[in-house]
């Protein structure tokens, strides 16, 4: 038995971004026989709102819990109105400060200690504790958050000196080992799973529309998750304008929260092509995936991202063909050409978006065959077993 101390901003009961992943880890590996503790915020994600019972005037500055076999301690920390870049940094350093207080308080000490990443700052008050009391710091890494700025030097340097460094793509190691300069030895890929409730590609279209308060008729294509700057929904509402305009026979629904919501509500205002609607709770995610003919990905114009979405891994277990507005370079467009599972189209043009969503709907066999290809991808590679198989070796690894 391996005793794990896991540090990192988001956890459940938040359902989004790495939230899933850091609690369904977490969990894996206590049912597994290990013991684990998680240190971690409170809830907020993708809202940036804190629910009216994690308030610490109501709440206290933490609170800690038995959970699913694991030691949680969620702490209070700051969350910006707006997410801008000095309301981020202040929301990640309140969180770090309050963790490495409570962490160096804590006995006895574990085997390793995990950091997640993001946030860059949490993963740096865990390299700070794992090397006060002389224990090895293992990074799962979600999300590069320096590159491209000046804070890469920074994430730099706290990674090349973890014992080992986990990722979730092969483009991410191969940045990591020829951008950073990283030791390869010390890095492993270990893919995200197929989060949520099993795949629903059988699921009554018309019925679970209708429980959503969607458009019951017609061809839906669903955008669902984070709604923040990366995303660009403006350019899928754009398609959807577009979509009025030619009287075109399709739906799209924009479904999730997040900083960039108010802009989507906006730009939405008054076109009968599009729905911008809340987020529903995990369990129902599968039906709501189901519920659509065709899923978005959409990334913002520009270089190539070496991130992959998250969504991307519910998308394909759903048994739906994915239209990724993308650049061809980017991760996301190789993951899902690589899988077979959807169409690749520029980011940032609403017209081929429009046009390929289209063209799906006119060629239902197609569209079939790659939502078929998409979930085959998920059940050999997204395998929640297979994935803390390989997480439990690399923390046993990193511990000895």
């Amino acid at each position: 038995m391996t005793s794990v101390t896991i540090v990192g901003l988001d956890f459940h009961p938040d359902s989004h971004g790495v939230a899933p992943y850091s609690t369904g880890l977490a969990r894996g590996l206590a049912a597994r026989g290990h013991a684990v503790r998680v240190v971690t915020g409170f809830p907020y994600y993708p809202a940036w709102r804190l629910p009216a019972e994690y308030r610490w005037l109501r709440h206290g500055l933490a609170r800690r819990t038995r959970e699913h076999g694991v030691d949680v301690t969620r702490l209070w920390h700051h969350v910006p109105r707006r997410p801008t870049a000095i309301g981020r940094f202040v929301h990640e350093a309140s969180f770090a400060a309050h963790a490495l207080v409570r962490l160096l308080c804590t006995r006895p000490r574990p085997d390793v200690v995990v950091g997640v990443s993001p946030s860059l700052l949490s993963s740096a008050a865990a390299r700070c504790y794992a090397d006060r009391v002389g224990v090895p710091l293992a990074v799962v890494v979600q999300d590069l958050c320096g590159r491209g700025t000046r804070a890469a030097g920074f994430e730099r340097s706290l990674l090349a000196r973890a014992a080992g460094v986990s990722v979730a793509h092969d483009s991410v190691r191969s940045y990591l080992e020829h951008a950073y300069r990283l030791d390869p030895v010390r890095l492993t890929v270990i893919r995200d799973w197929a989060h949520g409730a099993s795949c629903r590609p059988d699921v009554d279209r018309h019925e679970a529309r209708r429980a959503l308060g969607w458009p019951v008729d017609g061809f839906v294509a669903l955008h669902a998750g984070n709604m923040g700057v990366r995303q660009d929904l403006v350019n899928v509402v754009e398609a959807a304008r577009i979509a009025g305009i030619r009287r075109e026979p399709v739906h799209f629904v924009l479904m999730g929260d997040g900083a960039a919501r108010p802009e989507v509500v906006a730009r939405a205002r008054g076109l009968p092509r599009v729905s911008v609607v809340a987020p529903v709770a995990g369990d129902l995610l599968p039906t709501a995936l189901g519920a659509a003919d065709v899923l978005i990905v959409n990334e913002r114009p520009g270089p190539p991202g070496i991130r992959l979405p998250r969504k991307l891994t519910a998308y394909f277990r759903a048994g739906r063909p994915v239209v990724a507005a993308a650049h061809r370079d980017s991760t996301t467009a190789t993951e899902v050409t690589a899988a077979r599972a959807g169409c690749v189209v520029e980011p940032g043009d609403a017209v081929a978006l429009l046009n390929t969503v289209l063209d799906l709907a006119r060629d239902r066999a197609y569209a079939e065959s790659l939502a078929a290809a998409g979930l085959d991808h998920a059940r050999r590679t997204l395998d929640r077993d297979r994935a803390l198989d390989a997480y439990e070796d690399w923390l046993c690894g990193v511990a000895r």
